[in-house]
């Protein structure tokens, strides 16, 4: 299948991040306003995203974290994506800068690798504005 709705999670051995990350913010937030304070059964809690995806590589239940930490994984067909529409994950991330710097070469490769990683939204505003200032 590829999606998986809320319900679902209630029924399956979940795999969490432990609290304090925005990942697991988001979620406890959404399980408290659909559920009523009813949480997916937590078979583990782990700080490490590493340890997390082995879990879930070894069939021991199903995460929610972010594609770009499990891209490979899926790419190559270890781990598989399902789509849950009914959570918003994004997160809105700034860049700070002294305006009118001049980047070193290797800044702005960076900033290029970046805007092309595929992970943001509006990648080609970010390098437009960096680099036409």
């Amino acid at each position: 299948r590829e999606f998986i709705e809320a319900d679902d999670l209630l029924k399956a051995s979940f795999i969490c991040r432990e609290r304090g990350t925005s990942n697991r913010a988001a979620m406890d937030k959404f399980f408290k306003k659909k559920f009523d304070k009813k949480y997916p059964k937590i078979s583990l809690e782990i700080e490490n995203v590493e340890a997390v995806k082995q879990i879930v590589q070894h069939g021991y239940g199903i995460t929610i974290i972010p594609e770009v930490t499990v891209r490979r994984e899926i790419e190559s067909g270890i781990l598989k994506k399902l789509q849950f529409p009914e959570l918003d994950l994004s997160v809105d991330i700034y860049m700070v800068y002294v305006k009118n710097k001049v980047f070193p070469k290797a800044v702005r490769t960076f900033l290029e690798i970046l805007a092309g990683s595929g992970i943001f939204s509006s990648a080609e505003d970010l390098l437009e504005k960096i680099f036409t200032e």
